[in-house]
């Protein structure tokens, strides 16, 4: 699961960076050709068999290794049959699905093109001979298109290209599991049930899915163009935008009874021009004035060399309250102490004073990138105070939200959204009279609305198209032996379930009988462990076992147990039955339960 976890952060951190976000912050930084390889290592059934080969790595270990928390009481040979059971369930989900088309055509991206048409090649001629198989209404589609008749070599090897491009496409926007679509189901239900009164009617359930996967794909977006655009300062950005805006009906801003009094009717607020009532959009600093929206604008002080001075030889003031009168006796001290320097003195200050207000202008065309303003005074050779820096953060704030509604990718694709909303209001057709809004209301019953008419069932229900590997467990109906091979496993899935054997992993052994000379390879023992049946579609998962200086040992192919189907089994030794033109006359199956003798 962390696996899937990390590929659906990957895939999102790809679509992100292709409409214009660099996310430099992101610990995910792969390519587009990367998260391809990571969404295929799922898709292919190679991040199964590297769980099974993790679960075969845990049977190796000793009793006492810490992955089977013997300090807990928890005894190896009591857990065995449960991990056996996990490996098998574990290729029936992760690896066996992945044996077919299309998943099995989407290793091409890994691949040179001319090795690539070679492995196409194979696979077309593999499954040409069932329709299930062929995977008719995709990869089929694509091998005609990439095989087709009268093209030469370089030509086949240009359309090669450009179909790993495609598939490389898919695989960065395909799900790796269904985790997403369960999330989606569980946000319009939320929409429809909990936030809407009374039942929701079929139109409104439909309209909410839409508009429920658009708002939430564009926060998700704005998130992350926040984040990506303030960086450290996304606190102090916060903190200075609740200072901009007032919400009446949100006391958990930090708006008090005493502050909502003061609103005006017009929504902006007693004394603050530049404050107004309600949560506003990014980008949308402005005020109301006189029935007029403006920009707030505010006169900048410019540093003199009089206030380097004050602020250099009146610590002593600091003490006392502004406007007491020991204040006001320090201030004049401090105006005829200046009145007595010379101009050389003088001088110095009004440089110090110049060079202030050169490094005061270049910060106010900045934006906001620090954590605080003490931070921004700590960096270089700045001589601007924290309480000098704070006093420009309103100013700066603009130049910080404007990166966000002036970002390049609201104008890109479509351009249907901006900062404000997932729909841009110009886009958005106003009814002039009511007719017009009758008009709009009947466009939306046509789009949304529910058609109560009842019709018939088909006479014949569409069929549901899945590959034979999945359906017939790992096997294809146009084998050598399917008839025999299928009755055979019928057979012995009656017997195991008479025997009361299913639920738990079993030894089985079989021995083939012939009817004439005794062919080696199918005389000889066939051991494996039955440790997992599905039912739907029927589906025994096996552990291959071999046998090793008089004892059974499970067999492991490239690190991994070597996993598979009980059809797939008795289809190879149907097909070396007929190979040898024998016919048997007997396959004797013994299946018991797997004890901590049989372990040992």
């Amino acid at each position: 699961m962390d696996q899937v976890s990390y590929v659906e952060v990957a895939q999102s951190r790809a679509r992100l960076r292709a409409v214009g976000l660099d996310l430099p912050n992101s610990r995910c930084q792969l390519e587009r050709l990367e998260v391809a390889e990571l969404n295929l290592k799922l898709l292919s059934g190679e991040s199964g068999e590297e769980v099974i080969a993790e679960y075969y790595a845990m049977l190796q270990v000793p009793e006492a290794d810490d992955r089977w928390f013997a300090n807990l009481g928890v005894q190896k040979q009591g857990c065995v049959s449960s991990v056996l059971l996990a490996i098998c369930d574990a290729w029936r989900r992760l690896v066996l699905p992945f044996q077919a088309l299309p998943w099995r055509l989407m290793r091409i991206i890994v691949m040179e093109p001319v090795m690539a048409l070679d492995y196409a090649s194979e696979l077309r001629t593999q499954h040409s001979n069932c329709e299930q198989c062929s995977d008719p209404l995709f990869s089929k589609v694509f091998l005609q298109w990439l095989f087709q008749e009268g093209l030469s070599q370089e030509t086949r090897v240009g359309r090669m290209k450009r179909l790993q491009v495609l598939f490389q496409d898919v695989l960065v926007s395909l799900p790796g599991s269904s985790v997403a679509i369960e999330r989606q189901h569980a946000n319009v239900q939320v929409d429809c049930m909990a936030t809407k009164q009374g039942p929701p009617r079929p139109a409104s359930v439909q309209a909410s899915s839409y508009i429920t996967t658009v708002v939430l794909a564009h926060k998700q977006l704005l998130k992350c163009l926040e984040k990506d655009t303030f960086g450290k300062a996304s606190a102090r950005i916060r903190a200075a935008m609740r200072s901009r805006t007032v919400d009446s009906a949100a006391p958990a801003l930090g708006v008090g009874a005493a502050r909502r009094s003061k609103l005006k009717p017009d929504g902006t607020v007693k004394g603050r021009p530049g404050l107004l009532k309600g949560m506003l959009p990014l980008g949308c600093l402005r005020s109301v004035r006189g029935n007029k929206v403006q920009k707030e604008t505010g006169k900048s002080r410019h540093v003199s060399a009089f206030n380097v001075f004050q602020k250099e030889v009146c610590s002593r003031a600091r003490g006392h309250k502004v406007g007491s009168n020991e204040h006001r006796a320090i201030n004049r001290q401090v105006s005829d102490a200046w009145k007595i320097l010379s101009a050389e003195q003088k001088g110095a200050y009004r440089a110090k004073a110049a060079q202030i207000q050169q490094q005061r202008q270049q910060l106010q065309g900045q934006s906001l990138s620090g954590p605080s303003a003490a931070a921004d005074a700590a960096t270089g050779d700045c001589e601007l105070s924290a309480a000098q820096i704070k006093r420009l953060t309103s100013g700066r704030l603009d130049k910080t939200l404007s990166q966000i509604s002036g970002h390049s990718y609201w104008d890109s694709g479509l351009a249907l959204a901006d900062h404000v909303a997932a729909l841009r209001s110009s886009l958005v057709k106003v009814p002039e009279d009511c007719a017009g809004m009758t008009a709009a209301r009947e466009a939306h019953r046509k789009t949304f609305d529910h058609d109560p008419e009842i019709l018939p069932n088909p006479k014949k229900s569409p069929t549901y198209m899945r590959p034979c590997a999945t359906r017939e467990a790992g096997t294809c109906v146009a084998d050598a032996g399917y008839s025999a091979t299928l009755a055979l496993v019928s057979q012995f899935d009656t017997a195991l379930q008479q025997a009361k054997l299913v639920g738990a992993p079993v030894l089985v052994h079989f021995n083939v009988q012939l009817q004439h000379d005794v062919d080696r390879v199918l005389a000889a023992e066939h051991w494996m462990v039955l440790a997992g049946v599905s039912r739907r579609p029927l589906c025994h998962s096996i552990i291959y076992v071999h046998e090793q200086s008089g004892q059974l040992r499970l067999t492991a192919r490239a690190g991994a147990l070597h996993v598979g189907t009980l059809r797939q089994k008795l289809r190879s030794l149907v097909q070396a039955c007929q190979l040898v033109r024998q016919q048997a006359s007997d396959f004797l199956a013994k299946a018991e339960p797997i004890t901590t003798e049989t372990q040992a």
